[in-house]
């Protein structure tokens, strides 16, 4: 949880504790708003690009 006075002072927060948490190791870090339940923030780190579904094909 992150306890942040603005929306973009957390985003940063979240964008720091990825940085450390998932320093050398794939993963996701995921930001929601507890609130209003929306996502917030999202990121990728290290990790391999998803496969392409099937039904994009042409």
């Amino acid at each position: 949880m992150i306890e942040a006075p603005t929306v973009n002072a957390a985003i940063e927060a979240a964008s720091r504790a990825m940085g450390t948490f998932l320093a050398d190791v794939p993963g996701v870090g995921i930001l929601t708003e507890v609130v209003a339940g929306g996502l917030v923030w999202s990121c990728r780190q290290n990790m391999p690009s998803p496969p392409e579904p099937d039904f994009i094909r042409p």
